[in-house]
């Protein structure tokens, strides 16, 4: 019996690592590559993950050792309010140049043959989109594990899980402790 379902798929069937530089002596970025697509609408309008109906492709592009770094901080003592964050995203100028190389470096597995027989159309970033202003724009919408003092170079998702694990139990530890 075939599963069906978000979860049925793997994050990335097709990964790919590759420098942004060729002065570099390792990667820098690392393309996930799925034959899918996220139904757009459905995340806007219901908050939700669904794939497309339609046949696609999604290539992202994720910088490995980002330099630019975000801060938390405690705004109460109420263990529900939210922190305030402050990612800084993008705030280093190797990084902004690292996800445009990223975003053109997507175009260019896309472009490929005999990958670009079969694509129909470009989605996000749309087409027109191609100053490193315009696509530095774009870039901005996503979101990083900025508040790692280093980031390893891989998957950052086990980690960033570990992370807000860990958190969440200093949290409540501390909110134990509060008269």
């Amino acid at each position: 019996m075939a599963s069906k379902g978000l979860l049925t798929l793997s994050a990335a069937h097709v990964a790919a690592f590759c420098r942004s530089r060729p002065d570099l002596a390792a990667p820098d970025i690392y393309f996930h590559i799925l034959p899918a697509t996220v139904d757009r609408d459905a995340l806007v309008r219901l908050q939700k993950i669904q794939l497309e109906k339609l046949p696609g492709i999604s290539i992202a592009a994720c910088q490995l050792r980002p330099q630019s770094r975000g801060h938390v901080h405690i705004c109460s003592a109420a263990p529900l309010a939210p922190p305030w964050i402050t990612p800084n995203y993008l705030d280093n100028p190797l990084n902004r140049h690292v996800i445009i190389e990223g975003l053109r470096g997507a175009r260019r597995i896309a472009a490929a043959q005999p990958l670009a027989d079969f694509i129909d159309h470009q989605i996000s970033p749309a087409k027109d989109i191609v100053s490193d202003a315009d696509l530095l724009a774009h870039a901005r919408r996503v979101v990083d594990a900025s508040i790692m003092p280093r980031i390893i170079s891989g998957n950052t998702n086990a980690p960033t899980i570990a992370i807000a694990e860990k958190a969440s139990d200093i949290i409540l530890a501390d909110a134990v402790k509060m008269p």
